[in-house]
């Protein structure tokens, strides 16, 4: 199957991921986000490129709990600055 602009850089796991969550807000906490772990990068990415400040906001806050470890904020701190999620951001510069 091949999905179309902007979709078409992302798989298809990140894009239903993505749909789910926008959905779904709830299921952005930190304890649902476990079966996304892989394509968290991904979803983040591709909210970020189609706009989605509601979903951005939610992922973001899920992100400041990965960012309080060294090796948390070292992976996830350049999609935080790329993707503009400055509560995660903070979190992981501090």
């Amino acid at each position: 199957m091949e999905l179309e602009t902007p979709f078409n850089l992302f798989s298809l796991q990140e894009v239903a991921h993505l749909l789910r969550f926008l959905y779904n807000l709830d299921d952005c906490e930190p304890a649902h986000l476990a079966a996304a772990e892989a394509h968290l990068p991904g979803v983040v990415r591709l909210a970020h490129a189609l706009d989605a400040p509601k979903l951005l906001t939610a992922l973001g806050r899920a992100l400041v709990s990965r960012m309080r470890q060294l090796e948390g904020a070292l992976q996830w701190l350049p999609l935080a600055e790329q993707c503009q999620l400055s509560a995660a951001w903070d979190e992981g510069v501090r």
